[in-house]
């Protein structure tokens, strides 16, 4: 799941991945070591459309675009 991100945005020094997966969209932060050699995933929130949009306010876009993405449904955490 976390292979195929629908999003890839910059965040400092961490990317953030938006994922559909059965029906239901996912928000990932994932930190990479400085030779890039390896990922660490941060945290892994179920999440909405709406919440997705103000978490990519004012960051850099590498790829993807948010408005092919399905809702989502509701989100199960308060972020």
């Amino acid at each position: 799941m976390l292979a195929g991100p629908h999003v890839v945005a910059r965040q400092g020094d961490r990317r953030l991945l938006l994922l559909h997966h059965d029906g239901r969209l996912y928000r990932a932060a994932v930190k990479a070591t400085t030779d890039g050699s390896e990922n660490y995933l941060l945290s892994f929130h179920r999440t909405t459309k709406e919440k997705a949009r103000n978490a990519l306010r004012g960051v850099q876009i590498l790829s993807g675009n948010l408005e092919v993405l399905p809702d989502g449904g509701e989100a199960d955490d308060d972020e």
